[in-house]
């Protein structure tokens, strides 16, 4: 068989995707068995965070609590008695007010505000 140059790419595309998709289904698998250990190494609250905290409206808070224990929006949306699009909204809300980009920044942003 001579060695092609198009052969060599594509098997190396169909590897670095196989590595892909086992990398998604393990981060899919453990995000929620390894969100406590993730929170190791959180900053301590500042008076920032705590004022940010204060910006938030009531349900806001209860959807920030929720999520940073590792709740899923469905369960949210039960708990509260509101829609999931509701708790994805208000999740929207409270990260844009406290600077934090997903679950386990939020976490961090909670921890020590928040008993």
């Amino acid at each position: 068989m001579p060695d092609s140059p198009l052969l060599i790419v594509l098997i190396g595309a169909a590897v670095l995707g196989l590595l892909w998709l086992r990398w998604r289904r393990r981060d899919r698998r453990s995000s929620r068995a390894d969100f406590a250990v993730r929170l190791v190494g959180s900053v301590l609250p500042t008076d920032e965070q705590e004022a940010l905290w204060d910006t938030l409206t009531r349900r806001e808070k209860q959807v920030a609590v929720l999520a940073a224990q590792g709740e899923r929006n469905a369960d949210i949306a039960r708990k509260l008695q509101i829609s999931a699009n509701t708790v994805e909204s208000h999740l929207k809300h409270l990260y844009s007010k406290l600077g934090v980009h997903n679950r386990v920044e939020l976490a961090r942003a909670l921890r020590g505000i928040v008993d």
